[in-house]
C-alpha cells in the first residue's frame, strides 16, 4: 500500500508511468471542468502544479494558441513524460516544466495568470504558505482552481463537501478573493473545484 501511494503521489520508473497514464484516465474530465473556471485567455501565462504526464498541458496548448504553460511536478518521471507529450511546446519556448514540488513556487520568477491544480493539494506541505506564494505571484486577472476527487478507503460524497470546504479556507487565508466551491458529480465520489480570484471582479458559476 505504501509503495502504490508513493507512485500516485511521486510516480517513478515503468509504474510509474503506468499510473500516470492511470490518473490521466480518471481526471481527463476533471481536468477540462476545472479549466473552465479559469477564463484562459491565449495571451495568459498558466501554471499547472502536478502536471503528471502533461495531458493537460498539451490540452491548454492546443485549445489556447499562443497561451504559456509552465507545470511544477516532484516526479522525474512525469517530467520527462510530459516533455516528451509536449516537444513542440518545450522546443518554441511556449512550455516550461520542471521537477519540483508545490512549495518550489518562489523559483518561478514569471508572473501568473492562471494557476490549475488536480488531485495533488493533499500533498503539499504547506498549503496556505504555498497558496499565498502563488497569489503574490500572480497579475490582477489572477485566478486559481483547485480540484479534488478524494479516492480514499471509506470517502463518500460528503468527505467532497468537506474536503472542498477546506480547500476554500486555504484560499481564504491564502487571501483569495471571490471563493467560489463548486462540486460535480462522478465515481467513486463527486469531485469538489475550488476557484478563487486575486481581485473582487465576481467569478461565474459553473457547476456540473
Amino acid at each position: 500500500m505504501g509503495f502504490l501511494f508513493s507512485q500516485f503521489s511521486k510516480p517513478s520508473g515503468f509504474v510509474g508511468k503506468v499510473v500516470g497514464w492511470m490518473m490521466y484516465k480518471q481526471n481527463a474530465d476533471i481536468n477540462k471542468w476545472a479549466m473552465s473556471f479559469l477564463d484562459i485567455q491565449s495571451t495568459d501565462h498558466v501554471l499547472e502544479i502536478g502536471f503528471g504526464p502533461g495531458y493537460c498541458v498539451k490540452e491548454l496548448c492546443d485549445t489556447y494558441e499562443g497561451v504559456r504553460v509552465s507545470g511544477l511536478d516532484p516526479s522525474e518521471t512525469m517530467v520527462e513524460e510530459a516533455k516528451r507529450r509536449n516537444q513542440k511546446g518545450v522546443e518554441r519556448g511556449q512550455v516550461k516544466l520542471v521537477k519540483g514540488y508545490a512549495e518550489k513556487v518562489t523559483e518561478l520568477h514569471d508572473t501568473i495568470d492562471k494557476v490549475l491544480a488536480i488531485n495533488n493539494i493533499t500533498y503539499w506541505e504547506d498549503p496556505v504558505g504555498t497558496l499565498n506564494a502563488l497569489r503574490k505571484q500572480m497579475s490582477e486577472k489572477g485566478r486559481i482552481s483547485v480540484a479534488l476527487q478524494p479516492h480514499e478507503k471509506g470517502a463518500n460524497d460528503q468527505t467532497t463537501v468537506i474536503i472542498g470546504d477546506q480547500i476554500r479556507s486555504f484560499l481564504e487565508q491564502a487571501g483569495f478573493k471571490q471563493v467560489l466551491v463548486h462540486h460535480k458529480p462522478g465515481n467513486p465520489t463527486k469531485t469538489t473545484c475550488v476557484v478563487g480570484s486575486v481581485s473582487s471582479n465576481p467569478l461565474i458559476a459553473n457547476d456540473s
